[in-house]
């Protein structure tokens, strides 16, 4: 890892119908940071290749706890009507966390 905490990922998406025409065309990226112990910010954003509309984008902002893990997410989708916000509290027992990038995957079990 570059920069301990930080983890970063690329993306690229892309569909075909069965005659082999091209659906869609994506690009996506997303990032995590570990601010401290205690709190981590997420980051992630899909941009269409082919006319430039943002697809999806998402904002985490989470909070660790003995006992707990708290998110608080701000997301827009595109065609789902606007922007929303959501709340989730999860036990530390049983939660794992998105893999990110192929580095996060590599560490995973040092981890």
């Amino acid at each position: 890892e570059p920069m301990e905490g930080l983890s970063w990922e690329l993306g690229f998406h892309q569909g075909k119908d069965a005659a082999g025409a091209q659906l869609f065309e994506a690009a996506s990226v997303g990032s995590r940071w570990r601010v401290s112990p205690k709190w981590e910010l997420e980051a992630r954003q899909t941009i269409s290749l082919i006319d430039s509309d943002e697809l999806a984008s998402r904002l985490v902002l989470r909070r660790f706890t003995h006992d707990l893990i708290l998110d608080l997410e701000l997301s827009e989708r595109l065609g789902e009507g606007g922007s929303s916000v959501s709340f989730s509290l999860s036990p530390v027992v049983g939660w794992s966390r998105d893999r990110l990038g192929v580095l996060d995957h590599w560490l995973a079990p040092r981890r």
